[in-house]
Parts: C-alpha cells; structure tokens; sequence
C-alpha cells in the first residue's frame, strides 16, 4: 500500500511552521531568559505558560488560533514581526488580548516625533535652498553683466591702442 506523495506547498508550510516556531522560541528565550522547546511554543495560551504575547492591533489575527491552523503568509508574518509588531512577556504581565504594548506605543509616538522633526528640517532645507537659489541666479545675472561691461572695456581699449598708435605716428614723423 503506497502512500500519496507530499505536496510541495505543503513541504513549504512545514519548513515555515518549522522556522517561525524556532524564531518564536528564541525570542522567548532571549526575551524572557525561559526556554520552550520550538514544539512546545504557543499562539494561543493557556493560563499555565510562563509567558504571554503583546501584539500591534493589526496583528491581532495571529494569535487567533494555533500555529499549526496558520498559513504560511502567517508563518512569514510571525517570523518577520517577532521583536517589531509583537513581543513575548511575563505571563503575570496580563493577557495578551487586551493590551497595546507600551514599548510598542513608545516606539510610535518616537517615531511620530522623529518624523515631525524631520519634516521640520526638510522645511528649513526647502526654504534655505530657495534662497541659495535666488542667490545664484542673481551672482549669474551679475556674471553676465560684468562679461558685457568687460568685453566693451576691452572693445574700447582695442579702440584706444589703435588711436594711440596712430597719433604715435603723426608726432613721430
């Protein structure tokens, strides 16, 4: 009796499992200082884990359900938001579904600030460029100005050696 070969999609949803179980695990170990076994990490906790989830809003969805009823788009999205849009806590920190991080609102109301900030310099940057701007435009009209005043000075000192030279002439003879 053989069995039915394994799909190649579903190959790639075990690695994945795989891999943002271990992501998972490691986060919690390095976080956290537990150790779970990538196996023994969970989605969905039950009051005897020793850690919890804090996630983003947006990110609610992933922790809905098991890891292995996941997608492997939720494996991706798992394995890249670990430390960004989510994060492992101590259990006795609160259930993870009611709360925003505080780090996570820290981090946005830096980058919120940080993003002001810069608006503001792109603005002083603007406006000091419009200026240079002017300022070139002015020194090249006036560059022009002094290549024509030049260029009739010389028209006029050409003018004046030719008559020099000539009235040399008439007194010298």
């Amino acid at each position: 009796q053989s069995m039915a070969p394994i799909r190649v999609s579903n190959l790639e949803r075990r690695e994945w499992r795989t891999k943002c179980r271990e992501e998972l695990s490691t986060h919690i170990q390095t976080r956290l200082g537990i150790i779970v076994e990538p196996a023994q990490v969970r989605l969905l906790l039950s009051p005897d884990n020793p850690y919890a989830w804090r996630f983003l809003p947006e990110k609610k969805h992933l922790f809905s359900k098991n890891i292995s009823d996941h997608s492997i788009n939720a494996y991706k999205e798992l394995y890249n938001g670990v430390g960004k849009t989510f994060e492992a806590i101590p259990a006795k920190q609160g259930n993870s579904t009611n709360s925003l991080d505080v780090s996570f609102s820290a981090l946005i109301d830096q980058l919120q600030g940080e993003n002001a900030l810069l608006s503001h310099a792109i603005e002083e940057m603007r406006t000091r460029l419009l200026v240079e701007l002017e300022r070139r435009q002015q020194a090249e009209k006036e560059l022009e100005r002094l290549k024509e005043v030049n260029r009739r000075l010389q028209e006029e000192s050409e003018a004046n050696s030719s008559v020099a030279i000539r009235l040399k002439g008439v007194f010298d003879a």
